[in-house]
């Protein structure tokens, strides 16, 4: 009986699994098959050997985008792995059909076995008694040491309102430096990242208008923690995050989840504000309600990398807890599994129709939460246009918007050669401002920004 592979994978998709530009470099020169020895493949994995300084078995389970190779590298995927993936990409049919074994098999097991006993830690952790008097004791002096904090960013933003932020420009460090550092003593780290990004935007070619808008969420900031116990509990547990309170993972985890499937409409990855590693932003679209979601994945460290995800353009089956808010964005992913990759036509089915219906999706959001920051959109039948070095985009009823420039190893010359003149689908995250394109699709073909 024909063993029918229920997950395939495009080129682009495979080459996005890349820890960095070297590896993907390296996969490249071995992804051809006759590279391979018994190259195979069952439902969900595939698998295979390679001849390198020694010989090495490489399988990836792509229903949870594992990755495994016998090799010494580091890396995951290494290059081996992401080679493997990109010939399956490129040449499935020379995966011959074979039931699971060998190394491939053994790794399966050790995963299901990995599982298991995660699963008896997280039980017996969550049967621990917790010292409530303590825990309410540490909550207490922490909220003390913020409470103070805050009062000082209220002092420092009166004084930069009187001095102004053409000042303010004139005083680097000094200004801004002794603020940042007692908001991280106040244990309120949180703001001491927004003061530092206030500092950098006065430098930016656009800086009066972002600066303006940086001065006036962290007044807001301010006036809403002295008014706390007033606000709704969700508004105020989102503030709490924002100032700098974690919520820990096992407490995100045992809230329901909200199941389906899911469009991954976006990826992209930027650096730390102090500098120390890179985070990873990736956008997820409910296929039938219209709910997206926030997945943020860290790595700090010259040897940090990110954990594997979930290629743009697939569709994922999964179940996503969100971390509270008013309106929850942020999610934590379980139980995920790729479908067979999607019919692009469908993505038409869902997000929005034009700039209008985006907008009110926004104000509805702000009304709801007046600390929202950025939404992503996906708009339809949206025209390219570039005028006077700027990247317009004009949708089916001839409203525009700027677009934020684009940065990387892609060019607006390669946004505007997708389009060809046509329409496209845009997926991207609207600041108020401008739109920062995250993935644009013109028929079957995509591109990653």
């Amino acid at each position: 009986m024909a063993i029918r592979m229920t997950i395939s994978i495009s080129v682009e998709q495979a080459s996005q699994a890349a820890p960095d530009d070297n590896s993907l470099k390296a996969a490249k020169k071995l992804c051809a098959p006759q590279k391979w020895n018994q190259l195979s493949r069952d439902e969900q994995t595939i698998w295979g050997q390679i001849q390198g300084s020694s010989t090495y078995d490489s399988a990836i389970y792509l229903d949870v985008m594992q990755f495994k190779c016998t090799c010494p590298s580091f890396k995951r995927p290494c290059k081996h792995s992401l080679a493997l993936l990109m010939c399956y990409a490129q040449s499935a049919d020379c995966f011959s059909e074979q039931v699971l074994s060998g190394k491939a098999l053994e790794w399966r097991d050790k995963m299901g076995e990995a599982a298991v006993k995660k699963a008896e830690k997280q039980a017996e952790k969550a049967a621990k008694p917790v010292d409530e008097a303590a825990r309410q004791k540490r909550i207490a002096a922490r909220e003390k040491k913020v409470e103070q904090g805050l009062e000082e960013l209220g002092r420092w933003l009166q004084d930069l309102a009187k001095m102004g932020l053409a000042q303010a420009r004139n005083q680097g460090h000094q200004l801004f430096g002794s603020i940042e550092s007692r908001l991280v003593d106040a244990q309120a780290t949180g703001l001491a990242n927004l003061i530092n990004a206030l500092h950098s935007t006065l430098y930016q070619p656009d800086w009066t208008m972002r600066a303006a808008q940086l001065t006036g969420r962290l007044a807001l900031i301010v006036q809403m923690w002295q008014q706390r116990a007033q606000l709704p509990a969700d508004v105020l547990t989102e503030l709490r995050q924002l100032i700098g309170f974690n919520v820990s993972v096992d407490d995100v985890l045992a809230t329901p989840p909200m199941t389906g499937h899911w469009w991954v409409i976006g990826s992209q990855e930027r650096e730390t504000i102090q500098g120390n590693g890179r985070y990873r932003r990736q956008w997820l679209w409910h296929s039938q309600l219209n709910q997206t979601a926030l997945l943020l994945d860290f790595a700090f460290g010259p040897m940090g990398q990110f954990s594997v995800g979930q290629p743009v353009g697939s569709q994922v089956e999964a179940k996503l807890h969100f971390y509270p808010a008013a309106c929850p964005q942020r999610a934590l992913i379980s139980d995920a599994k790729w479908l067979q990759q999607a019919d692009l036509s469908t993505l038409q089915t869902i997000g929005y129709a034009d700039f209008n219906e985006a907008l009110q999706a926004q104000a509805q959001a702000l009304a709801q939460n007046p600390l929202q920051t950025s939404l992503p959109w996906l708009v339809h039948q949206v025209c390219l246009q570039y005028e006077a070095d700027q990247l317009w985009l004009c949708d089916q009823h001839g409203h525009a918007v700027r677009a934020s420039p684009i940065s990387g190893s892609v060019s607006h010359w390669q946004v505007l050669a997708l389009s060809g003149n046509q329409p496209v689908t845009i997926a991207g995250e609207w600041d108020g401002q401008s739109l920062d394109l995250l993935t644009l699709w013109q028929g079957e073909d995509m591109l990653c920004l």
